[in-house]
């Protein structure tokens, strides 16, 4: 075993290991990307986390380099899981610590999962609203901040965040509190790094402003560190740094124990699928949906259920729409006598000759059959892979017809079929392109492909990154896009939290694409993609 693994196995409950296998199996996430760390670290508990970074930054401090990055579930499609140099796991810091069902308030550990936390609740008649892949965990998720496609209703995961707990890059643990400007005042002064990132945060807000104000009639996004709009709030004049860790993708600290409001359990959904022979009707009654307050409004191209369908997944409540070229599904929450009224006022609306199937006790299993033929189309046996390489781009939903339109001539341009499916109420929209890694030209053309998607997505008011963080592999392309003044803020962001940068150093600001291009992966992902 290397010294090092040995050193910090003598100091904390957890494991290091520099096993190859172990090495391997962390070497990958559920991006493009492959790279071996040097240690695997499992902690047991906060005071493990505080010691190895600590470790780190003081190896940094000598002018050794040993950089950290996180791990939660190892479902990150931008590289942000993985690390040259120490990835450590959040797979045993998963307990979920107090649940108050008077004040619908829960505490957990950042290693917990959404599966394991809403099965929780679920015994107290609560939930936590959100929309995610249930092996994702908490502190991911935060880490992450994905669009969430029920977040017309709910709010997005950032709306049911009390505080969180988390290890700074000096090994000291803070926890978020929202502080009056005479708070933060006293938060300044305070001795350890804390202080000293209080400091650096109130100085850089009131630096730089006018760029903030700009960013700020911006849509909060997890690309760079743009919910700094969201730290100081004018009106109420407080202060508190928690909006800074949503999409920070683990480069400002490790996120440990969170504090969630949970809501009550609401009731089951009800959903109606329509189909359409082309975009611009389908958006005409994207519209007339909307003003009805549906829980999520959804397209898919029809294509994806039709290649699902020669696998096997030939749902029964799609075949009368069979001919279309796309389907929209919209799901209700609420009173059923309600969800129903709107149901038939929208049939109404509906011209007669387009068909539509309604959700009923009979057919509620071919709704749910509905994402298992996505996860069939996107795992299709195929000897190219459909890789998420673009997932989350938001679109404008009044610019997606235009967009769909030069989405055909980006498939004519690289002979492949795109069909996009996503959310309508936040414009956030994947493609799986069919990617080749196991050639030199079939890498490259990843990265044109990239660079071609995102000025598409650009030309039509869009962004690249929106369904979750930049990371290492979209933070490639949209860096180099940067205003000067937006790329300076970010920087004393990052300064601020990490000034020995041993946080995932090459994730969002560090990531470029001669990175990018030389950890490429050649094989295809193990597993299901979703």
């Amino acid at each position: 075993m290397n010294k090092i693994a040995k050193y910090l196995n003598q100091h904390i409950v957890g494991n290091v290991y520099d096993k190859p296998s172990i090495l391997e199996a962390y070497s990958t996430d559920r991006s493009i990307l492959k790279i071996t760390p040097r240690f695997v670290a499992v902690p047991y508990n906060t005071d493990d986390i505080r010691r190895l970074v600590r470790f780190s930054n003081q190896l940094a401090e000598k002018g050794f380099n040993l950089p950290i990055t996180t791990r939660g579930a190892g479902l990150d499609k931008t590289g942000a899981d993985l690390g040259s140099g120490m990835v450590i796991s959040m797979e045993k810091i998963n307990d979920i610590l107090e649940v108050d069902e008077r004040s619908r308030l829960v505490r957990v550990q950042a290693g917990t999962t959404i599966e394991k936390l809403q099965a929780v609740l679920a015994e107290h008649g609560l939930t936590i609203p959100v929309h995610s892949d249930p092996r994702e965990t908490i502190g991911g998720l935060i880490a992450s901040f994905p669009a969430d496609p029920l977040a017309q209703k709910n709010g997005s995961v950032y709306y049911y965040i009390d505080r969180i707990e988390a290890v700074l890059a000096t090994g000291d643990c803070i926890q978020t509190t929202n502080f009056t400007l005479r708070g933060l005042a006293r938060a300044k002064n305070l001795p350890d790094f804390e202080g000293s990132v209080y400091r650096g945060l109130d100085e850089l807000i009131n630096d730089d402003f006018d760029t903030i104000e700009d960013l700020a009639t911006l849509e909060p996004a997890s690309e760079g560190y743009q919910m700094i709009t969201q730290v100081f709030n004018t009106k109420r004049k407080t202060f508190d740094m928690l909006p800074l860790f949503f999409g920070s993708q683990g480069t400002l600290g490790i996120i440990t124990e969170v504090i969630l409001r949970a809501e009550p359990l609401e009731h089951f959904p009800t959903r109606m699928a329509v189909g359409f022979k082309s975009v611009r009707p389908a958006m005409e009654f994207l519209q007339v949906v909307n003003s009805f307050s549906p829980t999520a409004l959804d397209i898919y191209d029809a294509r994806i259920f039709q290649k699902a369908a020669e696998n096997g997944k030939d749902i029964e409540i799609l075949q009368p729409l069979r001919g279309k070229s796309y389907y929209v599904i919209a799901t209700f929450n609420g009173q059923p006598g309600r969800t129903k009224k709107k149901l038939k006022k929208l049939v109404r609306y509906l011209p007669e000759n387009i068909s539509v199937a309604v959700e009923n006790p009979e057919n509620t299993n071919d709704f749910a059959e509905l994402h298992s033929a996505l996860s069939s189309y996107l795992n299709d046996d195929t000897d190219l892979e459909r890789t998420p390489v673009v997932d989350g781009a938001h679109v404008p939903t009044e610019q997606l017809a235009n967009f769909l339109v030069e989405l055909k001539t980006l498939e004519e341009t690289y002979r492949m079929n795109l069909p996009i499916y996503g959310s309508c109420i936040t414009s956030d929209f994947t493609v799986r392109p069919e990617l080749d890694f196991s050639s030199i030209d079939g890498r490259q053309n990843i990265i044109h492909f990239l660079t071609d998607y995102y000025h598409l997505v650009k030309d039509h008011e869009g962004r690249l990154v929106d369904g979750g963080g930049e990371g290492r592999v979209k933070g490639a392309i949209v860096n180099e896009d940067y205003k000067e003044a937006e790329r300076n803020l970010y920087g004393k962001v990052k300064k601020a939290f990490d000034p020995n940068n041993i946080l995932a150093p090459e994730a969002k600001l560090g990531a470029d694409r001669s990175n990018l291009l030389r950890h490429l992966r050649t094989s295809g992902v193990n597993g299901i993609i979703t």
